[in-house]
């Protein structure tokens, strides 16, 4: 996108035509985000381009700052809509640190306990979400996954809901050492709570070289102060949370299995461990194990 089109859509929200326009990079490299940093008389802000799913939820969580960048409005420029909202200097969970991580999960816990079993919609549906989830069953292709992934379906439908971002990877959060935010809600809504803790969790390493880093003891940590913290209060047991999350690991581990099916990608090292990792939670979790080996399946 040309850097003048952004420019014009900030200048309908601001009122003033920035004075720079500094494109994001991917976290992963090899390009860039349509969103900018904006330095303006005013200040610095966030510009990126959006859709309907995330404007909707910006618009109606507006009020509810905790876990959000602050909002500041939105515009519509030539048929497309931009948000602006406020620059965070920080950083990414890509190399997780013990307090940047009880930073981010106080800041999902207090979304998630504001809309805990709203019956509000906002952003994506649960029909749409639940979907996509029975559309990835059939790419699966693996008579050992299917029992544990139609287990994972009906947790699914009977889990409590919540306000979910719906792509919790550690990049799409930002962490300055006071407070964490979590950013690029182009996926979320009112679905199963387990949904974004797993997501955030699943597909980190202890590997120093990993993409997204994090030590066992900081999984066990935030899948426990999680459940201490906002579960625990819902009535759920330490056991019932557990199996549950379990099954929401298991559809986070079946990812690039379905990728690569989907897709027809040549199969690569990403494929055999992910494949790995999900035949052996599938099979714990097929065989009614302990609360502590399904513990220990999720942090292997």
């Amino acid at each position: 996108m040309k850097p003048e089109t952004a420019a014009y859509a900030a200048r309908r929200i601001l009122g003033e035509m920035p004075e720079r326009m500094t494109l994001i990079p991917h976290e992963e490299g090899g390009g860039f985000y349509s969103a900018w940093k904006v330095d303006c008389f005013g200040g610095t802000f966030f510009l990126k381009q959006s859709c309907p799913t995330e404007l909707s939820i910006y618009e109606r969580t507006a009020r509810d700052s905790a876990g959000f960048p602050a909002y500041l409005g939105s515009a519509y420029f030539r048929g497309k809509p931009y948000l602006l909202l406020e620059y965070i200097e920080g950083h990414d969970m890509m190399r997780c640190t013990r307090g940047d991580l009880i930073l981010v999960l106080d800041a999902l816990i207090g979304i998630q306990r504001a809309y805990w079993q709203s019956s509000e919609t906002v952003g994506d549906s649960f029909e749409k979400t639940f979907a996509s989830c029975r559309n990835r069953r059939a790419f699966l292709q693996d008579a050992r996954l299917l029992p544990a992934y139609d287990a994972f379906l009906a947790a699914y439908e009977q889990t409590p809901h919540t306000l979910c971002h719906n792509d919790l990877l550690p990049f799409n959060v930002r962490v300055d050492g006071r407070r964490a935010v979590l950013i690029d809600w182009e996926h979320g809504g009112i679905l199963p709570y387990p949904l974004p803790l797993a997501r955030l969790l699943a597909h980190t390493m202890e590997d120093p070289d990993a993409l997204f880093f994090m030590t066992v003891e900081d999984r066990r940590f935030a899948i426990l102060y999680y459940y201490d913290v906002l579960i625990k209060e819902a009535g759920i047991s330490l056991d019932d949370y557990l199996h549950t999350l379990a099954l929401f690991f298991l559809y986070e581990k079946t990812e690039w299995i379905y990728v690569y099916n989907r897709f027809k990608k040549r199969r690569d090292a990403r494929f055999a461990a992910y494949q790995q990792s999900a035949h052996a939670l599938a099979a714990r979790l097929c065989a009614e194990q302990t609360s502590d080996a399904l513990l220990s399946a999720m942090l292997a």
